[in-house]
């Protein structure tokens, strides 16, 4: 009755050693013998996506969010830890379940590129909910909005996603400049404007049940448009 335990011991020692080969083969024997963990299925679902495997990451994160949302706290977590420790999984599944759809997408056909991007959207936006400051995830939700061609309230996600220092502030900033030169084409506002304005609009509304839009502040924009 050991052997899922130490494959799973197995499986996320791979993963600290960025054994991604590894790490989802003791993964999956594990998951054979004890599929409702949620503990190893959040963590194989990032590293599946890592390794360039969308559809594999997309299947263990779902599965993730179907246990954490059906089954109680696994016996190893203290009561008192275990709501911390479930919103993480959870985020973390919805953020791999997120980019995944969004890697799908990207290779679907035309006529399904929308849908999945929609359904990377939701996915996105359960995460920024549980996660209101991460700035990748403002970033990654940013780009969906671009996508589909909804610019401001991608702005708002890069503003998001600027304020924080980190590796996604530059792509974020260079996305806002490109937002502010499209709609700024016919008006004077300078982009320090344009930057208070999307701090004006707050964040946009979700039309998910249960999803509250997140509302962390925005912080000032250092430097100028030039």
């Amino acid at each position: 009755w050991l052997l899922p335990q130490a494959y799973e011991i197995a499986a996320k020692a791979s993963i600290d050693l960025n054994d991604s080969t590894r790490a989802l083969e003791f993964g999956r024997e594990s998951l054979r013998l004890l599929p409702e963990n949620p503990l190893l299925l959040a963590p194989l679902a990032s590293t599946a996506l890592e390794a360039g495997d969308p559809a594999q990451a997309e299947a263990f994160a779902r599965s993730a969010i179907e246990y954490l949302d059906q089954f109680d706290r696994p016996a190893s977590v203290a009561p008192s830890e275990w709501p911390v420790i479930q919103s993480d999984l959870k985020a973390a599944s919805y953020f791999t379940l997120g980019r995944a759809v969004i890697a799908a997408a990207l290779k679907a056909p035309s006529p399904l590129k929308e849908q999945k991007m929609r359904e990377a959207e939701e996915s996105l936006l359960r995460v920024a909910a549980l996660r209101p400051s991460d700035p990748e995830v403002a970033y990654v939700l940013g780009l969906t909005k671009l996508f589909l061609k909804r610019p401001k309230e991608a702005a708002f996600y890069f503003a998001q996603a600027r304020s924080k220092p980190g590796p996604a502030s530059a792509k974020a900033l260079e996305n806002l400049r490109r937002i502010y030169r499209l709609s700024n084409a016919a008006g004077g506002a300078s982009f320090e404007e344009f930057l208070a304005s999307v701090e004006r609009s707050g964040p946009p509304v979700s039309v998910l049940p249960g999803v509250k839009a997140a509302k962390t502040p925005l912080g000032g924009y250092a430097g100028s448009e030039a």
